[in-house]
């Protein structure tokens, strides 16, 4: 975030799934006006807003993730990693490469996207773009 400075150029995309009990809104940034009324931004943009309407992400990347959550993921797969009888000198890096995993698994530009990552679709565009904000709403929450 804040690649693009106080950009008011962009789009924003909204989603609501089939069934109706769910949906999503994203606000993507871009830096002009042209870039913003194309049809492949805007298709970018509806694109990456289905991600955001799934389960999934809770943060934009894992630099947003509060410090203690991180932490208490770390916890929770050392602890299971005496449930399973890891040996001690492997615990630490078992348990923080499942935290790692795990924080990909709700980071929405970690998230898959066609053959890559939200991250690589926004990287690939062409232009600076930018995820402003996201929402994910579901009457299952």
């Amino acid at each position: 975030p804040g690649m693009l400075g106080n950009s008011s150029h962009g789009y924003i995309a909204t989603i609501t799934l089939p069934d109706g009990r769910g949906g999503a809104l994203l606000d993507l940034r871009c830096a002009s006006a042209e870039i913003a009324i194309s049809s492949a931004f805007r298709d970018l943009a509806l694109r990456v807003c289905r991600v955001v309407a799934q389960p999934s992400p809770r943060f934009l990347d894992h630099h947003e993730i509060p410090l203690q959550e991180a932490e208490a993921l770390v916890q929770e797969y050392r602890v299971e990693a005496l449930r399973r009888g890891i040996p001690d000198e492997d615990l630490e890096l078992y348990a923080r490469r499942s935290a790692e995993h795990r924080m990909r698994q709700i980071c929405l530009l970690d998230l898959p996207l066609g053959s890559g990552t939200v991250n690589s679709a926004l990287e690939d565009f062409g232009h600076p773009v930018e995820v402003r904000r996201f929402y994910r709403a579901s009457l299952d929450d």
